[in-house]
């Protein structure tokens, strides 16, 4: 989703001066369309007539979900912080700009379908309305597909917004040793929720809603997303061989899982 920010000058600065400093990286609008695909055929494609491994592929639609928390936090921390790992601009017009930018298509999506489905809520339905409002209602699990479904996300992005400028300095001494562990250790903080929600109680609604959807859960995502724009403003030069074992590795890696994963 994206919206015309009010505080396009500031935006634009940014972005401008970003790009004065580091190169510009051309394929990211190209794995946004991909994800974006991706999540939309997860939730039309109902056919079961094609080969299975197609069938996991498509249902993997969440998985590109998670990537667009990654590429949120790559792109901020790639356009926003300097080599120090400091943000740019003060906090407060940070969250100023990110605010314009989230909310007002959030709120155009929620008003569109609240007379179709507000029948549907009994006494919380103000409740509900009061927490989709400012982007919070994943932080209540069994609410969290509340009026327009989707808006659950707008819950880990704002979250991420507001954590954002108090993770970005612990990033300052990040060099080739604590990459080499540290991104193994955030992926297995990020499984963690999944294991103990399988190992548990794999059959409680709210805890499967929660896994999904509650912010904090899906925040190392967002970490991860950090780190690897951190890693690339270190390294800005890998050679060609590393490069291509990176992209390839990831992709095949990536693919291998959405064959051959059967979900939680």
């Amino acid at each position: 989703m994206t919206v015309v920010t009010k505080d396009v000058g500031f935006t634009e600065a940014v972005r401008t001066e970003a790009q004065q400093h580091r190169a510009q990286l051309t394929g990211i609008d190209a794995l946004r369309f991909l994800a974006a695909l991706h999540i939309v055929l997860g939730h039309t494609f109902w056919t079961n007539r094609a080969p299975e491994w197609v069938l996991s592929i498509v249902r993997g639609g969440p998985t590109s979900t998670g990537f667009f928390f990654v590429l949120s936090g790559f792109i901020l921390t790639y356009a926003y912080s300097d080599a120090s790992s400091t943000l740019r601009v003060p906090n407060r017009r940070f969250w100023r700009a990110r605010v314009s930018r989230l909310f007002p298509l959030v709120w155009l999506g929620h008003l569109l379908v609240a007379p179709l489905v507000w029948h549907r809520y009994g006494a919380d339905r103000w409740a509900r309305a009061a927490l989709c409002a400012v982007g919070l209602e994943a932080y209540v699990p069994h609410w969290s597909d509340s009026f327009d479904t989707p808006a659950w996300s707008v819950g880990v992005l704002f979250t991420a917004y507001a954590l954002f400028p108090f993770i970005l300095p612990a990033f300052r001494q990040f060099d080739k040793r604590r990459a080499l562990w540290f991104v193994p250790m955030l992926w297995m903080v990020g499984l963690l929720p999944a294991i103990i929600y399988r190992e548990t109680m794999p059959h409680a609604r709210d805890a499967y809603e929660a896994l999904h959807t509650f912010p904090l859960v899906r925040l190392p995502e967002f970490i991860l997303g950090i780190t690897s724009a951190r890693i690339l403003i270190a390294f800005p030069k890998p050679s060609a061989f590393a490069s291509a074992f990176i992209a390839y590795g990831a992709a095949g890696m990536l693919l291998l899982i959405l064959i051959f994963s059967k979900g939680i």
